[in-house]
């Protein structure tokens, strides 16, 4: 009992807290049923509502983690972390996203929007990069897969501003 008196009011937690407030609960998962019984209802319902926010706040923490270690200029290579970040978000509910700042929601719109333009840019540059169809040979079948594979994964609306693409088809047909 006086583990869950001592945590912070709800309305102060503040993710400092979050090992508080797992060893107060796991402590009272513990009990015997009689002994939560002993508890009174309002140090339960401190306790789960602790531990609702602290679980709301570290699944946005996980959004602001990621958003933090992107750099200011994205490249191919934050392709993963960009998606992660966004997936995490869109996987946030209601009640986790107010844990996040506008800046970050702000941020991780842009990096969405930026990355979408690298992902557009990258792909158009390996098509460029095909060998023409004259100048294919079975050497080239490993680039060229990786080409489609890599076109393949972009959006519908991203394909549509894909330059390139005949280049990709040429190609494919010429290893035919």
């Amino acid at each position: 009992a006086a583990m869950i008196e001592e945590l912070p009011e709800v309305w102060q937690l503040t993710l400092a807290d979050a090992k508080a407030v797992r060893t107060a609960g796991g402590l009272y998962d513990s009990l015997k049923q009689s002994e939560r019984d002993d508890l009174g209802s309002a140090l339960v319902a401190k306790l789960e509502k602790c531990r609702a926010k602290i679980t709301d706040m570290e699944a946005a923490n996980v959004v602001s983690q990621l958003l933090q270690s992107l750099p200011s200029e994205l490249t191919i290579k934050d392709k993963e972390t960009v998606h992660s970040a966004n997936d995490a978000y869109n996987a946030l509910t209601p009640a986790q996203k107010k844990y996040l700042t506008p800046y970050e929601e702000s941020k991780l719109a842009s990096a969405v929007s930026e990355m979408s333009k690298v992902e557009i840019t990258y792909v158009d540059g390996m098509l460029a990069a095909l060998p023409g169809k004259d100048a294919v040979t079975a050497q080239s079948r490993s680039t060229i897969e990786a080409a489609r594979k890599a076109y393949e994964e972009l959006t519908d609306e991203q394909k549509r501003k894909i330059t390139n693409l005949n280049n990709l088809l040429e190609a494919e047909e010429a290893l035919k």
